[in-house]
């Protein structure tokens, strides 16, 4: 493997999976709407293609010539219904099958080891959206890994995301969350368990095939996992719960 295509490579995550990426010493080709999201440092080091997921023109010309792909598609702190992230894999894996690329790793949420009437309220849209992506990653040829991180440390919880949250269509429980997330964005102590200090990756992880090892995980860690586990068989049609060890 000595190029890969990263489709959301500007998120926190993605950025992430770039540095991941370069570290490794592989060629990457990100697609990105507006190249200056990324960091002055990263954009002459990344071939950089100007585009929309979903547009399959663009998706095509980001595959070209590549050997695996990264999706870290994300809708930043919207809740609200989206088909985005699904239909932009659809067109990913549309492209990496005319290309005759295999590997194809995909972020999504630990939330896809529950049942939907279980997950949170608000997060319930996305959450039928990232079952939407692992539907048509399970309905592909590709070699896929369905990679599902429970709480991403690191990605401070932010008050746009909190206003967002209370205007999101899901009436007083979108208030009533909102309101007590409020109350620890002023008090971020009580967030501690589920922040990171980290600025690289830790390599101290735990993987389980078909459920969630933990609560939390670095964007650092998962930036790493997304990249390093598509030469990894064993991952391979699986879907992959990624965390920090549980502390006794």
């Amino acid at each position: 493997m000595k190029k890969i295509a990263i489709f959301g490579g500007t998120g926190n995550t993605g950025l992430c999976a770039v540095d991941a990426a370069l570290k490794k010493g592989l060629v990457v080709r990100a697609l990105a709407r507006d190249p200056a999201k990324f960091p002055v440092e990263v954009q002459s080091k990344v071939e950089i293609v100007q585009g929309d997921v979903l547009n399959y023109d663009d998706v095509k010309k980001t595959v070209e010539g590549v050997d695996a792909a990264v999706i870290v598609l994300g809708t930043r702190n919207d809740v609200k219904p989206t088909t985005m992230m699904s239909e932009g894999t659809k067109n990913i894996l549309n492209a990496l099958k005319e290309a005759g690329v295999k590997p194809v790793s995909g972020c999504m949420s630990s939330f896809l080891f529950m049942e939907i009437e279980k997950v949170t309220p608000m997060l319930r849209d996305l959450t039928q959206d990232h079952i939407r992506m692992l539907d048509a990653l399970k309905a592909s040829d590709r070699d896929w890994i369905a990679v599902c991180p429970p709480h991403i440390a690191g990605t401070e919880i932010s008050w746009p995301a909190i206003c967002s949250l209370a205007t999101s269509g899901h009436g007083m429980m979108g208030v009533l969350a909102a309101s007590a997330m409020s109350v620890l964005w002023i008090s971020r102590k009580a967030l501690k368990p589920f922040m990171s200090s980290e600025t690289e990756p830790s390599g101290n992880y735990e993987i389980k095939h078909g459920s969630s090892p933990g609560r939390a995980i670095s964007k650092y860690d998962l930036g790493f996992f997304l990249v390093d586990c598509l030469d990894k068989p064993e991952h391979y049609h699986q879907m992959v719960g990624i965390a920090k060890p549980l502390q006794a």
